[in-house]
């Protein structure tokens, strides 16, 4: 039902960076103004897609959440924003911080069930008296991954005018934006799993073999996945009975759904502490709940790319027989495999040419795998680490990516722009989709090259013999003497986990 537009503005992950944001926005007119008054508006024949995990690592969360929902009260139509695995696990506070939950001693309090080696929660006491405000802190530090998310809140409430905000006030805080009526709750309200426009699928995390097509039932509990649940065993493809729009309006209409069930019973059930509403949302975010079938928490990404030698090594190793639901955390380094013909197939079969999504971070510039493996663009955009030694882990790094469409071939083109960690300059222009099958791209990477008035480089989004990826091109910036050479010059990485290496090649 949405009217056709030209282009399609995609940022995700930002994680309450408000001044990361607002370079964006600076950056990119083309899809998004920020007027005199400050309110944002779109431009004319553009979308904005939000990727997801809008909370938790600068002092902007309420502040992000509110411009992101206010947009899209503005342009219901225009503007699409995706729930990421931060976004949805907040729902867990609503019981872990009442007053029931806390009435329990510290001892009965469970670790995480992904994570056995996390600091409980008494250890994390250590002997001091338990609150709100402290569980709210383990909470954040040691189950949520939000190291730092209690005085970032902090600091925000001060901002928002709040004169020394007490650890209750900012516990307080959290509870209250989770809550109908809060910022964060008003943006998963607004919210969708997945989506699609034209030829492109939006998910938060990755669309696999394991969550393809996968919906869970909203009686899943947030709990170990076991034998005999619906997304056991998790060997079975979920996708060939269904096809791609109907899995999307389930995901949607799972989040709707779970959110009611929330709404009605947002703490626990009974003084066992066992069943609240809205699990089937915390399951959709935690991979080994689903026996891996998380589109929302699973990645391709590995080492800064969209794969890696180490990835594959790591996924065959969680299939050996017997196979663990922990097996398929993030902890255990698995990775989707973003190589999987059966799963571009189905993708194809139902129009769909390209995924992009985020969540797991990739360096300063996008991963990318390029359409001439298997006809389906896969980009992975979270830059949120690209400067691990600046304080915000951004630094000058900035990320503007774009799809760009063409009513008259029903074509649409994927290009990318921006500044790495060390301030260079960097684009990346994909190839054409359905303009271009797949099996018109050359098997060999070429030069750029032009097609309807367009450059694109089929070199990017592929790896060369010795596992270096061709991440984006380089551009030499106004007074800069270091890039310019005869050929093009682009930016290379390979790496594992977390450990990336980088280099500049002239070809």
């Amino acid at each position: 039902g949405r009217r056709w537009m030209s282009r399609i503005g995609f940022v995700t992950d930002v994680e309450g960076n408000l001044e990361y944001w607002n370079r964006w926005v600076g950056a990119n007119s083309e899809i998004v103004r920020r007027r005199a008054d400050g309110r944002l508006e779109l431009a004319a024949e553009a979308m904005l897609v939000y990727g997801g995990d809008a909370v938790d690592k600068g002092p902007g969360d309420i502040r992000l959440c509110r411009e992101l929902v206010g947009l899209k009260e503005r342009y219901p139509e225009r503007v699409v924003l995706v729930a990421g695995n931060r976004d949805l696990n907040k729902l867990r506070l609503t019981a872990e911080l009442s007053a029931e939950d806390l009435a329990r001693p510290a001892e009965a309090v469970p670790r995480p069930h992904w994570d056995g080696s996390a600091v409980s929660y008494a250890a994390f006491l250590d002997g001091a008296a338990s609150s709100r405000a402290t569980k709210c802190r383990w909470l954040l530090e040691h189950t949520l991954g939000c190291v730092g998310a209690f005085e970032f809140r902090r600091q925000e409430l001060e901002a928002l005018g709040a004169r020394e905000p007490s650890d209750e006030a900012v516990a307080e805080s959290f509870l209250r934006e989770i809550e109908p009526g809060g910022s964060l709750r008003a943006y998963l309200e607004r919210a969708v799993v997945a989506a699609r426009i034209g030829d492109t699928l939006f998910v938060h995390g990755s669309c696999d073999r394991l969550s393809a097509g996968f919906v869970p039932p909203l009686e899943t509990r947030f709990d170990v996945g076991r034998d005999g649940d619906p997304a056991h065993p998790p060997s079975r493809p979920a996708y060939a009975d269904v096809s791609v729009d109907d899995w999307i309006d389930g995901l949607n209409d799972l989040l709707r759904r779970g959110l009611e069930e929330h709404r009605r019973r947002p703490g626990w059930d009974d003084a066992a502490c066992a069943r609240r509403g809205g699990e089937a949302l915390m399951a959709l975010q935690n991979r080994c709940a689903l026996w891996g079938r998380s589109v929302v928490s699973n990645c391709w990404a590995d080492g800064g790319n969209v794969h890696s030698a180490a990835a594959r090594r790591r996924r065959d190793a969680a299939w050996t027989p017997p196979v663990s639901p922990t097996a398929f955390e993030a902890s255990s380094g698995y990775a989707s495999d973003p190589f999987d013909a059966d799963v571009a197939a189905w993708l194809k079969a139902h129009g769909v040419r390209r995924v992009v999504s985020g969540h797991k971070p990739v360096g300063d510039s996008p991963a990318l795998l390029s359409p001439k493996y298997h006809g389906v663009e896969l980009v992975c955009a979270d830059t949120s680490y690209a400067d691990t030694a600046a304080p915000d882990n951004r630094g000058r790094a900035l990320t503007s990516l774009t799809i760009h469409r063409d009513p008259a071939s029903g074509s649409s083109r994927l290009t990318a722009r921006g500044a790495l960690r060390d301030g260079r300059a960097f684009s990346v222009a994909m190839p054409p989709l359905s303009g271009l099958p797949s099996r018109d791209l050359p098997e060999e990477p070429s030069s750029p090259t032009r097609t309807g008035g367009s450059s694109f480089d089929t070199r990017l989004g592929t790896r060369d013999p010795d596992g270096w990826w061709f991440k984006a091109r380089l551009h030499p910036l106004s007074g800069d003497d270091s890039l310019r050479a005869d050929g093009t010059v682009y930016l290379q990485s390979r790496g594992e986990g977390r450990r990336v290496e980088y280099r500049d090649l002239v070809l």
